[in-house]
């Protein structure tokens, strides 16, 4: 019975971990970058996060937002 439990617990860390989407921890301090109007930090932190998790919609949207983008020099 002791046995069932650990296998129990391991197949459900391993659901949990596989549930969390990569990227993230990266895509929340670009919202706050972002709400701190650190715009370059913000597009960097995006970037990250959309590398990590390439197929999050949400990440792509916020890391081609305009305001974003970082400056160009002429």
């Amino acid at each position: 019975m002791r046995r069932w439990n650990k296998l129990v617990l391991c197949v459900s860390m391993a659901l949990v971990a596989a549930g969390c989407p990569k990227g993230k921890n990266e895509f929340n301090e670009g919202r706050r970058a972002e709400h701190l109007q650190d715009y370059d930090a913000a597009y960097d932190y995006y970037q990250k996060a959309l590398k990590n998790d390439p197929d999050n919609a949400q990440y792509l949207i916020n890391s081609i937002k305009p305001g974003l983008r970082p400056a160009r020099c002429t």
